[in-house]
């Protein structure tokens, strides 16, 4: 793929490349599996949007979201367990949430 993208991780564990450009990659947190981004790029633009089927992430915080030591990036649900959503395989990043429309939009950039 060239250019800006959107690529979308649906049911089950998903590999996505966007290759160049500023990509968005969209993941439902209420769908199975942990998905793999292979060229997560914040130099480039590339941002995440997490969507919620049953209900909007209107309330979601920092603090309901991370980014473990392995790169993967998890969120806390409801019930207050944590659950893997996509492994990015970069475990250095810092992120900001942007709340738009019931979607959080992540926008990373690499830690100093």
């Amino acid at each position: 793929m060239a250019g800006d993208d959107v690529l979308i991780g649906g049911r089950g564990s998903d590999i996505l490349i966007g290759g160049l450009g500023a990509d968005q990659f969209v993941f439902d947190i209420d769908f199975n599996g942990v998905d793999q981004v292979l060229d997560f790029s914040p130099e480039q633009g590339d941002t995440l949007i997490l969507e919620q089927t049953r209900s909007q992430l209107s309330k979601l915080t920092t603090n309901d979201i991370k980014l473990n030591s392995k790169g993967e990036l998890q969120v806390r649900l409801h019930d207050k367990r944590w659950r893997s959503i996509v492994q990015l395989h970069q475990p250095r990043l810092t992120f900001k949430i942007q709340q738009s429309g019931g979607r959080a939009i992540l926008r990373f950039r690499t830690r100093f």
